[in-house]
């Protein structure tokens, strides 16, 4: 049985593991989270992972979590996913709505509905998943 820690990381690897890992800056988040390692700021950052999938991370601090009821990620993507996802840092899996337009993707991660799975952790971590297939 996997601990706490161990099932991030878990949860983790299954988002961005299975192919060549690069940055992905082609996304915006509502309200404006910066891409920064700043662990006093919420925070999204972009992945390519392989040829398939795109991941935008999540980072929001417990404090600063509780002020959102959502967060919009739009994305410019190159292709129109099959499947679009919010995966919470304990593994759990949530299909995402989609619209899509000329220049991309957009989606409504509902924090609100989201259960803060670590309560000794500083960090809410959500991975919105972009697959192909």
């Amino acid at each position: 049985m996997l601990t706490t820690n161990g099932r991030r990381l878990a949860a983790m690897n299954d988002a961005l593991g299975g192919g060549a890992l690069a940055s992905f800056t082609q996304f915006q988040t509502t309200p404006s989270l910066p891409s920064t390692l700043d662990e006093s700021k919420a925070t999204a950052l972009g992945f390519k992972v392989g040829d398939s999938r795109t991941v935008v991370a999540l980072l929001l601090n417990k404090v600063g979590y509780q002020s959102y009821s959502s967060i919009s990620v739009r994305a410019s993507l190159g292709f129109r996913p099959k499947r679009v996802e919010v995966v919470t840092a304990s593994g759990q899996r949530r299909a995402l709505d989609a619209v899509y337009t000329s220049s991309g993707v957009q989606v409504a991660v509902p924090l609100k509905n989201m259960q803060d799975e670590c309560t000794n952790c500083a960090w809410i971590v959500a991975y919105v998943e972009f697959e192909v297939s």
